[in-house]
């Protein structure tokens, strides 16, 4: 067992993987509160049946009891604890934030509730309901972004979908589905022991010394399917929304081409494209998205879209092609190019100083479960970032032939 340090941030964090599989990543914060969790590199994005992961996610963290205190916590939660749990695309996370003195009690209290599940046909039955009444109650505010997935993928990726599933798979899965998911992924070499806030990581492992952990199988990580999509034109209709258009498209990038794209798009809204779109809307309107990443998902899906009239379509996508052409050739500001760079390291390092303990375990969650950032620097990745590398990454990754278009136009 061999522990190493993280050296890209300013308090210690570091990594350790047991004897067992399991990876333990802690950071270290002068506080008083503690926050720990146990994840599964195991979401949505894997599951035969859409919803199981997170239907396995309700079964665990409510216990075998459905109460609003899971037995494993009762303990705990006098003495000031709070808990939960939630499921994404690339995986599920449990988690409990107390006082760094009661430390012992959290990571028992976790061990128990994930790896010693105990429910029945009964409250599984009675949990679907639950999980019927949460799709329907966030089913309005994501029905865009899964419906533009959707056609981007043709179906086929867990990014079509909220990893609650959808209701007819919610009603189809069975309690041998959810034992069977559990079984198969919730393995060592799946697992993250994560600390944020007042504990050592030596008194971590020490803490984790004592459990007696159940034997799990040691496959090595699951790896997400490659994303197939499928590059076209599509046209979203509905009620009581704004005219919107914009391009998309797919490109396996490394974290170094990742950030220069970062600067890309930042670039673009002192272009002609970014002033197109202030003169239409009176505001900085441009915007952008990313999704996936790094090693076990190593495609990514860009979009780059805005807000506008319909009548202003044509202008925006003549635009932002041309905008684009210019990257690739070159004819951007370095004057711009070195403020944004400055701007991005700037964040960065305020990113590592944070004092909280919310927000670098989420940095550290979402850098295990992409397997980057682990083992880059991301300050010194940036600083290798020169205007040819912005200009190289261009003529990759934004080539209007991969594009596709999607329009968003109000019934």
């Amino acid at each position: 067992m061999t522990t190493r340090e993280l050296p890209f941030y300013q308090r210690p964090t570091k990594l350790t993987v047991l004897p067992n599989g399991i990876t333990v990543l802690s950071t270290e914060i002068p506080t008083i509160l503690l926050r720990l969790e146990i994840c599964f590199a195991s979401g949505s994005a894997i599951e035969n049946i859409p919803g199981t992961a997170h239907y396995a996610e309700h079964m665990l963290a409510g216990g075998p009891s459905r109460t609003e205190i899971h037995p494993a916590f009762r303990e705990l939660y006098p003495k000031g604890m709070s808990s939960n749990a939630c499921t994404r695309w690339d995986g599920t996370r449990y988690y409990v934030q107390s006082r760094a003195s009661n430390a012992e009690l959290m990571i028992k209290a976790l061990v128990n509730q994930v790896f010693h599940p105990e429910f029945n046909e009964q409250v599984f039955e009675t949990e679907r309901g639950s999980i019927l009444n949460e799709y329907e109650g966030s089913k309005e505010k994501r029905s865009f972004g899964q419906w533009f997935r959707r056609q981007l993928t043709g179906n086929q990726y867990a990014l079509d979908r909220s990893a609650v599933g959808l209701p007819e798979t919610i009603r189809e899965i069975a309690l041998d589905d959810v034992k069977n998911f559990i079984q198969k992924e919730y393995r060592a070499t799946n697992c993250l022991v994560l600390s944020s806030g007042g504990l050592a990581h030596e008194e971590l492992l020490g803490l984790l010394s004592t459990i007696d952990f159940p034997e799990t199988r040691k496959q090595p990580r699951c790896i997400y399917p490659a994303l197939s999509p499928e590059i076209k034109t599509a046209v979203f209709m509905k009620k009581h929304v704004s005219a919107k258009t914009g391009i998309y498209w797919t490109s396996e990038t490394t974290q170094k081409e990742m950030m220069a794209a970062g600067i890309c798009f930042d670039l673009l809204n002192t272009s002609p494209l970014g002033e197109l779109i202030k003169k239409l809307r009176g505001e900085r309107g441009l915007a952008y998205g990313v999704s996936g990443g790094a090693s076990r998902f190593p495609v990514r899906e860009f979009s780059l879209h805005s807000k506008i009239g319909l009548p202003n379509f044509e202008a925006f996508h003549e635009a932002a092609h041309g905008c684009l052409r210019d990257l690739s050739a070159g004819n951007f500001s370095r004057l711009l190019f070195d403020a944004t760079k400055a701007i991005i390291e700037t964040n960065l390092e305020a990113s590592k100083q944070n004092t909280g303990i919310e927000g670098p375990a989420n940095i550290l969650f979402n850098a295990w479960a992409m397997d980057e950032f682990l083992t880059h620097d991301p300050v010194q990745t940036l600083q290798h970032i020169t205007p040819e590398t912005i200009i190289e990454t261009a003529r990759k990754h934004f080539s209007p032939t991969t594009f596709g278009r999607i329009d968003r136009i109000p019934e």
